[in-house]
């Protein structure tokens, strides 16, 4: 089983967003099967959003939103559309 322990600054919304992640991966058939792939995703969103929360939440919102498996850099989308 994998713990699903999160850092201390992360806010209810956030986790709340990342379950609903986690979820849209297993129903994509990518689940996250390890602790070492659960913990990277948490520290992927952490180094991402500079620990910013605000933008943290952003960045996950917009994973589902896109149906992503992973997260990525709010930044690079300024350039999505060009």
């Amino acid at each position: 089983m994998i713990d699903t322990s999160l850092p201390e600054h992360w806010t209810q919304e956030m986790a709340g967003a990342l379950q609903e992640f986690l979820e849209l991966r297993k129903k994509m058939k990518k689940p996250i099967l390890t602790q070492r792939g659960y913990k990277s995703l948490v520290s992927s969103v952490d180094r991402l959003s500079s620990m910013n929360t605000d933008k943290g939440l952003r960045i996950i919102n917009r994973s589902l939103d896109n149906e992503w498996r992973g997260f990525f850099s709010l930044e690079e989308s300024v350039n999505e559309y060009l």
